[in-house]
């Protein structure tokens, strides 16, 4: 699948020739230092510059193997000595190298990039966190910078809302794309079964018995509860050959564990349980999966397993609580001939009986259907390629755009009681 699989040719045609500085995060981050790769990457496809500057760490070798510029540079601190001098070697790296777009992923980055571009015709791209912004506190000053960008790109509606109205972002400033998943690693196909059946003896899961998995640690904003007493009011012949593995850390909250064992017991459904901790080999535990539930009854902000899931061609049955229902298909968004998992209330365990019972009840064909729709979908919306065309995306309306609306010409005000009376863009002083 191309990088230009979701772009038309017309769209990337501005990219040829422009350069784009990718402000990589700190070698510890590989999930964005991966996302910076991945664009890096297709920004080379399109027939752009790409310059990726961070510390040393794994990711320059990689870069470096693929003839990609590398630079040298701390950009993440915001320390006002070391700042001024980070900015002032970002200032000129950028005119060095005819940069045209600088892309942030963290607030120490665009604090750096900010200052460096000040008087420079150049668009800055951010990156928010999977965090809603607190009413004030110093946090919320310290990723004032991310709303500062031209762009400024959130994983999901859930965290976009939020940070729109803290900081009074335009709308049409804020775009959405998803985390990307790594469809090779999370492929069926692929899958070795050796590594499945490692799993499913270590989990002590009888021979033909399907797995419904729980992701998440035991704690009781994850929901373990409400799938226990789902289970209870589900027809009993239908989990007759099911095992509900409960796969996660259970020292955080061991009273709440012991609780769910108690309440099992009770309702003599224990046997359908296993808790053996948490797993290293989280592909071969989805591949390992029949359907995957995560029962939360609080609002989420890490919806990982939901995307994974269904690139693993594993269903989902997921609560509406945060980020969850975001990255499925499911009634009343999408008519059932489309769906690739469930929605179900949080915190209702008649609802979640009910959505399990027609789960389970699936024939053969009807699942094989749908985790194959899951698949298809979770490739269009996760994979790597196409979550870097749709950042490509981004970077070719801008050098399309208005120079007149550069972030330069704009400076933020966060109003930390009601963002909604204060307007965002205040006219800077002329230079």
């Amino acid at each position: 699948m191309s990088n230009q699989a979701r772009i038309p040719l017309d769209a990337v045609r501005r990219l040829a020739g422009a350069t784009v500085l990718l402000l990589a995060p700190k070698p510890d981050d590989e999930r964005a230092a991966q996302s910076a790769l991945d664009i890096a990457f297709a920004l080379q496809k399109a027939g752009a510059r790409a310059i990726v500057a961070s510390r040393r760490g794994p990711l320059v070798d990689r870069l470096q193997a693929a003839g990609i510029a590398w630079r040298a540079l701390s950009h993440d601190s915001v320390n006002p000595f070391r700042l001024r001098a980070n900015a002032r070697r970002l200032e000129r790296l950028i005119l060095a190298e005819r940069v045209d777009i600088v892309h942030a992923y963290s607030a120490g980055g665009a604090w750096s990039a900010l200052a460096a571009t000040e008087k420079l015709p150049v668009w800055l791209v951010t990156a928010f966190p999977d965090a809603v912004p607190a009413r004030f506190s110093l946090r919320t000053f310290y990723w004032g910078a991310l709303a500062r960008g031209d762009k400024v790109i959130a994983h999901s509606s859930f965290v976009a809302g939020p940070t729109i109205r803290r900081f009074n972002i335009a709308r049409d400033r804020v775009a959405i794309v998803p985390e990307a998943v790594d469809a090779d690693m999370f492929n069926p196909a692929t899958m070795r079964p050796e590594r499945v059946l490692a799993l499913r003896k270590l989990w002590n899961v009888p021979n033909g018995n399907r797995v419904i998995l729980v992701p998440g640690p035991l704690a009781p904003a994850e929901g373990q509860d409400v799938l226990i007493e789902a289970a209870a009011m589900t027809p009993p012949h239908l989990l007759r050959d099911v095992t509900f593995v409960l796969i996660g850390e259970t020292r955080a909250h061991r009273r709440y564990a012991r609780a769910l064992s108690a309440s099992a017991r009770r309702r003599r459904i224990a046997p359908l349980f296993v808790r053996p901790g948490a797993c290293t080999d989280w592909p071969a535990a989805l591949a390992a999966a029949d359907f995957v539930v995560m029962p939360a009854v609080t609002q989420r902000l890490y919806g990982d397993p939901i995307p994974q899931s269904q690139t693993m061609a594993r269903p989902v049955i997921a609560s509406a609580a945060g980020i969850l229902p975001e990255h499925l298909l499911a009634p009343p968004r999408m008519p059932k001939s489309l769906r690739t998992g469930w929605i179900v209330p949080p915190g209702d365990p008649q609802a979640l009986a009910e959505t399990l019972t027609e789960a389970i009840s699936l024939d053969l064909a009807g699942y094989r259907a749908l985790a194959a729709r899951a698949r298809r979908f979770a490739e269009f919306m996760f994979s790597p390629q196409n979550v870097a065309a749709s950042v490509l995306k981004i970077y070719n309306e801008l050098l399309e755009g208005n120079p007149d609306t550069l972030h330069t010409q704009v400076r933020p005000t966060i109003n930390p009681f009601d963002a909604a009376a204060t307007p965002y863009l205040v006219p800077r002083a002329p230079h």
